[in-house]
């Protein structure tokens, strides 16, 4: 959750991505209502979810006036099979990677890019993950 008057990025991305009309067309109906911040998917959710977090966050240098900030976030791709987890890592990373002076949700994006994809998936359990990190910078004027 973001200090009061600050924009709550992992919530504009969450609001981004759900309003994404190729990410809603990823073949699952009501793709947008699987999408979730950390630590709000359900105990028993329907897949694939994308669950949404805030690594960490850089301010920028504090000699200067810029009211910028740098944010690592993360979209977790949990789906019940490999290619529909990596499909949806790759779609999310299109949608995402390359955005420059566009408001999403209450941020207004600076720049971000895609800082990489990592898979982690164990054969005890039937499900496929995909790690997809970016890098956000956008201003933080209030």
């Amino acid at each position: 959750m973001a200090s009061p008057g600050l924009p709550d990025i992992v919530q504009a991305v969450i609001d981004y991505l759900k309003a994404d009309t190729e990410l809603a067309a990823y073949g699952v109906p009501a793709l947008g209502d699987h999408i979730y911040r950390v630590g709000e998917i359900p105990s028993f959710p329907q897949f694939p979810v994308i669950e949404i977090s805030k690594v960490d966050n850089l301010r920028g240098d504090h000699t200067s006036t810029s009211k910028n900030s740098t944010t690592r976030i993360q979209c977790t791709i949990t789906a019940k099979n490999d290619p529909d987890a990596d499909g949806l890592t790759e779609l999310v990373g299109h949608r995402l990677d390359c955005k420059t002076n566009t408001a999403i949700g209450t941020a207004y994006i600076i720049q971000s890019f895609d800082a990489g994809v990592t898979s982690d998936h164990s054969p005890k359990i039937p499900l496929y993950v995909y790690h997809r990190d970016f890098r956000i910078m956008y201003s933080v004027r209030i």
